[in-house]
């Protein structure tokens, strides 16, 4: 005799219909053409736009690029240390080591130089003084 066969009543989500980008309180889920990405936010370095696709840079060095827009990893991360300041650009500040004033250029640790516009620069300097509860830096 053989054994009876009962359906599962755990409802399976194929792959292919997962979200390409999500968020939990630590982590960002980011999926690609082959794997899923599980994040910490404190990893993140920066993110890099590219037209409609995104490429996260860890603080290993890794990128992982990723089918969805900056407006919609960004608003994902929505933590205070994330900091929007180009339209290509969303820094994690806790990896700013300086931000050159003469040349707009936010270094961040391991050496990338990323430009600030110039539509976002005051509004950077302003909430990076706030953050800090330092004086009021002149421009």
């Amino acid at each position: 005799m053989k054994p009876e066969i009962r359906p599962s009543r755990t409802k399976l989500i194929p792959i292919s219909s997962a979200p390409s980008v999500k968020i939990t309180d630590t982590k960002l889920i980011v999926r690609d053409r082959s794997n899923i990405y599980f994040i910490s936010k404190d990893q993140i370095k920066y993110c890099v736009s590219d037209s409609n696709y995104s490429t996260i840079h860890l603080q290993s060095g890794k990128k992982i690029m990723s089918s969805k827009c900056l407006k919609h990893i960004a608003s994902n991360l929505h933590a205070p240390k994330f900091k929007r300041i180009h339209s290509k650009y969303l820094i994690n500040i806790n990896f700013l080591e300086k931000i050159e004033i003469t040349n707009k250029k936010a270094c961040m640790q391991g050496g990338d130089v990323l430009p600030i516009s110039r539509a976002r620069f005051k509004d950077i300097i302003t909430s990076l003084t706030q953050i800090n509860n330092h004086s009021k830096i002149k421009i």
